[in-house]
């Protein structure tokens, strides 16, 4: 599992290089403040830093069950100096559970997050075998330093998982896997766009992006850009696809 997350981490690495046009040649080296020893994944850019997902803290898990059975966090590392990163810190306490959190996604401001956690977070739930504590998207405001407002994504479901979340730059569409009915296969991409009030209703990218497997960790680039991750064979993880705005 370490190598699957180590690819999706430079995955969304280069699809944030590519997303704002780089075009110059691009090393892959594995960034300073990876252990090596623990699962990384999910990384964005956020106020000078990167917040990514990992299980460094050793702890029992509900889901996103990996062979060591540790819980996954939000994690936060900026730049020490010109040539050096900060130990990894927890991004945030108020929004850190019990259970598992992550992945994340921003708005351009910074101020607005949208991010993946158990739905139920009492201590008596947390029970390794059990898998009935479904994930859900989550929402919190930045206000005066301190991620308050949080809310359950309207469409989230106690049967089903919603997770990875992944927003537009225009903050207008949001992106998420999930495995409720209806879909191609285990987990499916989904968007909703953003209306009056509240979210639109769940669409499903159909089965040009989705199939009989399960495809997750999307990335919304510019230009109608997305990236996202696949188990299925024939698709390579981290394929690409032009997604029209209405």
């Amino acid at each position: 599992m370490n190598r699957y997350l180590l690819i999706l981490f430079l995955i969304t690495l280069f699809a944030k290089a590519e997303s704002y046009g780089q075009s110059q040649r691009l090393m892959v080296n594995r960034a300073p403040f990876s252990s090596g020893t623990n699962d990384e994944f999910s990384p964005v850019f956020y106020k000078g830093g990167i917040v990514f997902c990992s299980n460094q803290r050793d702890n029992s898990l509900v889901s996103y069950k990996d062979g060591q059975n540790r819980l996954f966090n939000i994690f936060y590392v900026t730049l020490k100096d010109s040539k050096g990163w900060k130990h990894p810190k927890l991004l945030a306490k108020e929004i850190t559970t019990d259970v598992n959190d992550g992945p994340v996604t921003f708005n351009e401001n910074g101020n607005i997050m949208y991010y993946s956690r158990n739905n139920s977070i009492e201590n008596f739930l947390r029970n390794i075998s059990d898998t009935a504590n479904k994930l859900g998207i989550y929402s919190a405001e930045l206000i005066n330093g301190i991620w308050t407002n949080i809310k359950p994504f309207t469409y989230n479901k106690p049967l089903y998982s919603f997770c990875t979340p992944a927003l537009t730059p225009d903050g207008e569409r949001i992106y998420f896997s999930s495995d409720m009915p209806g879909g191609n296969g285990g987990m499916d991409l989904y968007y909703c766009d953003r209306g009056n009030n509240d979210w639109d209703q769940p669409v499903n990218l159909g089965p040009v992006i989705n199939t009989p497997d399960n495809e997750s960790f999307p990335f919304a680039g510019r230009y109608g850009k997305l990236f996202f991750a696949s188990d299925d064979m024939k698709v390579l993880a981290g394929r690409t696809c032009f997604i029209p705005r209405k």
